[in-house]
């Protein structure tokens, strides 16, 4: 998962900002931004790795702990096997026109299930619960994960897309 997926990611990342003519060029987005999306469905769980897979490869940068203390260093590449791709997106000619690199990894089965839910598909029959850790570290108990339930199907449930919850 260190190098493999980046690898991955910055394949496809390279291959949008290497495209002819460069979106930047595009009559009909004008002065509008531009950004790109990526996600990893390869195999299993891997959603859950594609953020600081993204992250060091957009920045070529690596977070790591050692020994409890936080680590971070700069990465020029990422090898897996005979496979070789330069880290740091960001950095390469071109990608000055990109305003952002959009990356969730809440693109699930399960997300698509809610979503349909929500707009009015399947049965009313169906009870949903969407269950979990959230972030902790602004909570008064301690920084530690949260565990949290909600009924998808309760009247006062509500979730979007772009949402990670």
């Amino acid at each position: 998962m260190q190098d493999y997926v980046p690898i991955k990611i910055a394949r496809a990342l390279t291959r949008e900002l290497n495209k002819t003519p460069p979106y930047c060029e595009a009559e009909e987005l004008g002065e509008i931004p531009f950004l790109l999306a990526v996600q990893d469905f390869h195999g299993p769980g891997t959603m859950r790795m594609v953020v600081p897979a993204t992250t060091e490869d957009v920045f070529g940068v690596r977070h790591s702990l050692v020994d409890g203390k936080r680590k971070i260093e700069r990465i020029t590449e990422h090898r897996f096997g005979r496979s070789t791709e330069a880290s740091g997106f960001f950095f390469l000619p071109g990608a000055e026109n990109i305003s952002a690199v959009v990356v969730n990894p809440q693109g699930t089965i399960t997300k698509f299930n809610r979503m349909g839910y929500l707009a009015g598909f399947g049965s009313r029959r169906v009870r949903m619960v969407r269950t979990g850790l959230r972030r902790g570290e602004f909570d008064r108990d301690g920084p530690m994960p949260k565990p949290f339930a909600h009924a998808v199907h309760a009247p006062d449930y509500n979730e979007t897309w772009w949402k990670g919850w």
